[in-house]
């Protein structure tokens, strides 16, 4: 399993030597529950290291025996490197939108609660900007659901270029976005709307189609000083969003 001969474990070789070094204090540990009689079986897994230097996941069955009289420990070990992988996998894909290959709202929600708890550690501010795709309706109306599909992998990709790849983008909803940006400096609401203004007209400038990628947003700040709950800073830029939507309807944008 790890690449090294019988001789090579039993004449020059700590078993420390297969373990990855953050993981060793966990196998340690474990190899005194039983050898002290706390545990006569446990089952763990751990981060192995080949002797490559290639990193693998093991899932350890160990049980206390008595040999020649003295408490000893023997174990089962397995190589569970493809299998954690597929989990890994499968977890991803459940957060992730089929179409645009963005997180989608379960992935976004997850991740953001993480970095609202980074954040008021930290003291840092973050900026939640909550996006709609305007007219996306007609475009499946008038063009097909197929053209429709094409628009929002379009906008997907204005996203990626509009923010730093630290950023998390999710398509949380039919035609709705959001972008959560972390460590952002510049909580100027208009100067990013002009930016972000710009990256839309120039996708637009690139490619003749029947119809322009249009966008509206709001954007909430995540202040540690006075906090509030992922869903209350949603519901906020989601709020604002709808705001500059009626406005363009009206004419007023």
């Amino acid at each position: 399993m790890f690449g090294y001969t019988i001789e090579e474990c039993l004449n020059t070789m700590s078993f420390s030597k297969f373990v990855y070094p953050d993981d060793l204090p966990i196998v340690e540990e474990h190899i005194l529950r039983r050898l002290s009689g706390e545990a006569n079986s446990v089952r763990y897994t751990f981060r192995g290291i080949k002797k490559t230097g290639e990193i693998i996941h093991v899932e350890i069955f160990g049980s206390s025996i008595l040999f020649n009289g003295k408490p000893a420990s023997t174990a089962t070990l397995l190589d569970i490197t493809e299998r954690r992988r597929m989990e890994n996998e499968i977890r991803e894909l459940s957060l992730r939108d089929h179409l645009t290959d963005l997180y989608n709202r379960r992935g976004f929600i997850s991740l953001a609660e993480q970095q609202i708890k980074m954040a008021q550690r930290a003291e840092k501010k973050m900026q939640l900007t909550f996006i709609d795709v305007d007219g996306l309706k007609l475009i499946n109306d008038n063009l097909g659901h197929k053209e429709g599909d094409k628009a929002l992998i379009e906008t997907a990709n204005i996203l990626r270029h509009a923010f730093r790849q630290s950023d998390i983008i999710a398509r949380v909803g039919g035609d709705e976005f959001a972008v959560l940006a972390i460590d952002t400096m510049d909580m100027n609401s208009e100067a990013f709307s002009k930016r972000f203004q710009q990256k839309i007209d120039e996708f637009n400038a690139k490619e003749l189609r029947k119809y322009m990628i249009s966008m509206s947003w709001g954007t909430a700040i995540f202040d540690p000083k006075s906090f509030i709950s992922m869903d209350e800073l949603m519901s906020s830029a989601d709020k604002l969003m709808y705001t500059q939507k009626r406005a363009k309807q009206k004419g007023v944008l």
